[in-house]
């Protein structure tokens, strides 16, 4: 397990982090729709860990509605990756207690893998620290460039 998730793993939340993101960490969403919000994880499995959040508090899946915009914010994620010469990736939703989730939430995490999937991105080592305003930054500038070409 890397650093960033030993300390995830003793962080203990005074409040839902995803219902107080846009609050607290606004600097860190990447893109936003009415109600979801892609953003870079604050501690990753694997450097370019990105997630995705309703704005809502939802706690189970089946409780989702506007599938369209997480889809949508699924598709830049997939941009940024594919910029970043990042060519498989992880889409991951948990919902329930036994689903391995450590937040109420729902949240989709969409994870880079260097390998064959088996799991192995969430004991990936970091080298150095996060540079998150820098990813985050260069991460809007490949969806700028993105958007451009759309038009």
């Amino acid at each position: 397990m890397n650093k960033f998730r030993k300390i995830y793993k003793k962080k203990k939340f005074k409040e839902c982090p995803f219902c107080v993101w846009l609050k607290k960490y606004k600097k860190d969403v990447i893109e936003e729709t009415e109600n979801y919000y892609l953003t870079i994880n604050h501690y990753p499995y694997i450097r370019h860990h990105l997630l995705i959040a309703p704005k809502a508090h939802i706690t189970r899946l089946i409780s989702e509605k506007h599938l369209e915009e997480k889809e949508y914010l699924t598709q830049q994620a997939g941009k940024i990756f594919l910029n970043l010469g990042i060519k498989d990736y992880v889409v991951l939703d948990r919902s329930g207690a036994k689903s391995g989730r450590s937040l109420k939430h729902v949240h989709r995490h969409v994870i880079p893998v260097r390998g064959p999937h088996d799991m192995y991105y969430r004991y990936a080592e970091i080298e150095g620290e996060l540079d998150l305003a820098g990813d985050v930054r260069k991460y809007r500038k490949i969806l700028n460039k993105y958007q451009v070409k759309d038009d």
